[in-house]
């Protein structure tokens, strides 16, 4: 079968980590029967994670963890690592590839967590999702294959660098 690229990797992972938050929920005992998921709370960062350094691997741990109750996040999130993370980690190679990745979720996360912070949001106010660390694989790709024509709903061709930007900024906001 050969060695699996990273980016393939990695997406197991991620999904693994969906797979089992879903199987490790807890129902609350409010009327509506609302259920958390204990695995992805457990790694969530949240916007006074800074205030304890016994929890800073939350600034990692947070981008192997995706919406419980949405999986359309991860799917679309996955999709987007597998679509534009091949080209990368072919043009850097797997190991750069995974330093690259990881690092772009800590960043994330850190900016997520100083903007929140600057913003006001309560102590309990949760984040994660690969989002930071898939944005920062997109603007690579862009920087590396600007002219690559990309066909957005399978139909429009745009240029990498124009998709990529109106990706971020759409996750930025």
């Amino acid at each position: 079968g050969g060695q699996r690229m990273m980016v393939t990797n990695l997406v197991i992972i991620n999904v693994a980590i969906f797979i089992i938050d879903m199987f490790t929920s807890v129902t609350s005992g409010s009327q509506f029967g609302q259920s958390t998921k204990w695995l992805s709370d457990q790694m969530a960062v949240h916007v006074d994670t800074w205030q304890y350094p016994w929890l800073w691997w939350k600034f990692l741990t947070s981008g192997f963890a995706h919406s419980p109750s949405d999986i359309w996040h991860i799917a679309l999130n996955m999709f987007m690592l597998w679509m534009f993370g091949r080209d990368v980690e072919q043009r850097y190679g797997p190991k750069e590839f995974l330093w690259f990745y990881l690092v772009t979720i800590v960043v994330g996360a850190m900016v997520w967590c100083l903007v929140e912070n600057l913003a006001g949001s309560p102590g309990n106010a949760g984040m994660y999702g690969a989002s930071g660390a898939v944005c920062g694989v997109l603007a690579l790709f862009a920087l590396n294959f600007p002219r690559r024509t990309i066909l957005v709903m399978f139909v429009i061709p745009v240029p990498a660098w124009g998709v990529v930007r109106f990706m971020v900024l759409i996750n930025s906001m």
